[in-house]
C-alpha cells in the first residue's frame, strides 16, 4: 500500500493527452477506486472488495480499449465477452491479498483474450453493455488535434521544472496532465463547501471561504474544457480532483469541509487541523500554485479558448490560507501540542518560502 506522498496517478504507461477518451475514462475510474481502498477512512471490507472487483472489470476493459482502438468490431465484441464473464461471476474475488488478486486478474485477462477470438459470442443487451457503449465505444476517439497536444505537452514539460523540488512533492511523472490535476486537487477544496455550511458561520468567518470558493470555481470552469476533450465528460475531472483530496485527507472532500465548518477537523486522532491540513496549506501556496498555473497555461493553448490566460495572482489569491481559519474555534489546547496558532507561524513561513522559490524559477 502506498503512503500519501508515494501515491501517483496510475497511467498504465500511457499519456493522457495521447490516449483515447475511453482509455482516460477507465484510468480515472481505476485510480478513484484504488485511492478509496487505500486511503478512505471507515471503508468496510465488503466495500473494499467491491471496489477492487470493479477495478478488475475496468482493467479488462482498459486492455480491450488499448488493443482494439483501431479495430471497432473487436472492441464491440470485447464488450459482449466481458459481459458474459460478469454474468458467469468471473469477476467475483473475495480476497484483499495483493498477490492473490494479481493472479486472479491475470486469469481474467487470459480468459477475456480467449473469448475475443470467438466470433459467435452472443450479442446481448444489459446494463453493463449500455455502460460499455457509452464509456468505451463512444469514447474511442482523440478529440484534440495533434498540434494542440504537442503545444500542451511542451507547456507541461517546462512547468515541471518549476514544480520539481518544491516541498515534498514527488514529481516523477512530470509531463502528465492527469498527474498535474491529481497533485493540484487540494486547490479546489473550497468548491465543496455548500451554501448551507457557509451560512452556519458568521459573516466574518464565512467571507474567506465564500470568496475563495467562487474564485476556485472560476478556475475550475476555465480548465474544464480541456479535461472534457481528453476524457469525454466533466465527470472524470471531478473524479480525479476527488481522488486527490481523499489521498490528502483520508476523507471525502464533503466530510473535510463539514469538519472545518464544525471546528472538528482531526487527523488520525493526533489533533485538530494537524498534519493533513498543514501539508495542504504549505503545498497549495508552493507547488500547487505552480501546478494549477501550468494547467491554466495548457488550457490557453487550446485553439477554441477565448478567455486568455488566468493571472497567476488570481490563483494565489484563491488558495487556502492560515487566516481563513481565524475565529473558527479550533481550540487553545493545540498550541501546547504544537498544532495551535503559534505552530501555524512556522507553517506560514514555510509556505511563503515555497512560493518565493517558485517565483524565482
Amino acid at each position: 500500500m502506498q503512503s500519501q506522498q508515494e501515491w501517483n496517478y496510475w497511467t498504465d504507461n500511457t499519456n493522457t493527452l495521447d490516449n483515447t477518451q475511453a482509455v482516460n475514462t477507465l484510468l480515472a475510474l481505476i485510480n478513484r477506486n484504488y485511492i478509496e481502498v487505500v486511503r478512505l477512512q471507515g471503508m468496510t471490507q465488503a466495500d473494499k472488495i467491491a471496489n477492487l472487483n470493479d477495478i478488475d472489470v475496468y482493467v479488462v476493459c482498459l486492455d480491450a480499449a488499448k488493443r482494439f482502438a483501431d479495430k471497432p468490431e473487436l472492441l464491440k465484441r470485447a464488450g459482449y465477452v466481458i459481459d458474459q464473464m460478469m454474468s458467469n461471476g468471473d469477476f467475483i474475488c473475495e480476497s484483499l491479498n495483493n498477490t492473490e488478486r494479481d493472479a486472479h486478474l491475470d486469469q481474467l485477462l487470459a480468459k477475456a483474450n480467449t473469448g475475443y477470438a470467438d466470433e459467435a459470442v452472443p450479442e446481448v443487451q444489459s446494463e453493463f453493455i449500455t455502460w460499455y457503449e457509452q464509456t468505451v465505444i463512444n469514447r474511442n476517439k482523440i478529440v484534440l488535434p495533434k498540434a494542440e497536444r504537442e503545444q500542451i505537452h511542451s507547456v507541461l514539460r517546462k512547468s515541471a521544472k518549476k514544480v520539481q523540488g518544491i516541498g515534498k512533492l514527488d514529481w516523477h511523472n512530470n509531463a502528465e496532465l492527469s498527474e498535474y490535476l491529481t497533485k493540484g486537487s487540494e486547490y479546489f477544496l473550497y468548491t465543496y463547501f455548500t451554501q448551507a455550511q457557509l451560512d452556519r458561520l458568521s459573516v466574518k468567518q464565512r467571507k474567506p471561504f465564500a470568496v475563495k470558493k467562487a474564485k476556485q470555481q472560476q478556475t475550475y470552469n476555465y480548465c474544464k474544457s480541456l479535461f472534457v476533450d481528453v476524457y469525454g465528460s466533466e465527470n472524470e475531472m471531478k473524479e480525479i480532483i476527488r481522488a486527490g483530496i481523499i489521498n490528502y485527507f483520508g476523507s471525502t472532500p464533503e466530510k473535510v469541509c463539514e469538519d472545518i465548518v464544525s471546528g472538528k477537523r482531526k487527523v488520525e486522532g493526533i489533533g485538530v487541523l494537524t498534519e493533513a491540513l498543514a501539508s495542504v496549506i504549505v503545498a497549495v501556496i508552493g507547488a500547487v500554485v505552480a501546478i494549477i498555473t501550468a494547467i491554466c497555461e495548457a488550457v490557453a493553448k487550446k485553439t477554441e479558448n477565448k478567455y486568455g490566460a488566468i493571472d497567476q495572482a488570481a490563483i494565489e489569491a484563491s488558495t487556502p490560507n492560515i487566516s481563513d481559519f481565524d475565529g473558527l474555534g479550533f481550540g487553545e489546547d493545540e498550541e501546547q501540542s504544537g498544532t495551535g496558532s503559534k505552530a501555524w507561524l512556522w507553517i506560514a513561513a514555510l509556505a511563503a518560502g515555497a512560493l518565493l522559490l517558485f517565483k524565482k524559477k
